[in-house]
């Protein structure tokens, strides 16, 4: 499995990726919108190419995409002693893939890439019922500082 950086050709293998990834969030939830309600899917992932505080690292076997993942570097919010931190945007594997260490090695793709850009740590949201994803991310050293909570008006 090799892992790359995402270059203007593989724009078509992403954004299936990425669809099936917003798909995936809609069955847990029909607040996400599904890959089909997006106007502009093209434009939005393109645009990631020219963002420099932003890496999409994939994963390609024998010419054949079958995960990815999106880093950023943000400012961080006022109240916090470090100035910059990474964010863990989206992350997606083909299913027939998963469970093969290829969601750690991106990740560790992009804390090279975080490392470079001077970033201490890195944190990400994940929705509480997708419960492979908890536990993926436990197993990479995440842990829970904040508990985000919904409701309908």
């Amino acid at each position: 499995m090799a892992i790359r950086t995402f270059q203007k050709s593989d724009l078509s293998a992403v954004l299936a990726l990425v669809g099936k990834m917003a798909d995936y969030h809609h069955s847990l939830d029909s607040s996400y919108k599904p890959a089909e309600e997006y106007n502009d899917w093209e434009g939005i992932v393109g645009g990631w190419l020219d963002d420099p505080e932003t890496q999409v690292f994939l994963a390609e076997e024998v010419n054949n995409i079958v995960g990815y993942l999106r880093v950023g570097v943000e400012d961080a919010p006022e109240y916090f002693a470090e100035k910059r931190i990474g964010m863990i945007y989206d992350s997606f594997v083909e299913e027939r893939y998963r469970r093969q260490g290829i969601a750690g090695q991106l990740f560790e793709a992009a804390s090279v890439w975080l490392k470079k850009k001077k970033v201490s740590f890195v944190e990400l949201n994940v929705d509480f019922r997708n419960e492979s994803a908890i536990a993926l991310w436990r197993k990479l050293g995440f842990q829970e500082v904040k508990l985000r909570m919904r409701r309908p008006l």
